[in-house]
């Protein structure tokens, strides 16, 4: 198993808050990029995509967005 396959298992079990560093490698991963930063709303976008807003607070992000992200990347 690779290492980015234990990361989407790691993130798919998590019942709480997820570090943001962790789901910004999977949406690297996918080939999504990081546009700009307001505030606490980091944007990324793919090529052809809309843009994610992902909101971070305390360098976690909060698990309803974490499964959102995980729908949109048919994960």
């Amino acid at each position: 198993m690779s290492q980015i396959e234990k990361l989407i298992e790691a993130i798919k079990r998590a019942k709480v808050d997820v570090r943001f560093v962790d789901l910004e490698q999977l949406l690297v991963h996918c080939g999504y990029i990081n546009v700009r930063q307001a505030g606490s709303h980091i944007h990324f976008r793919k090529e052809g995509s809309s843009f994610v807003t992902i909101p971070v607070h305390n360098h976690k992000v909060r698990i309803v967005y974490v499964k959102e992200i995980l729908k949109l990347l048919d994960i």
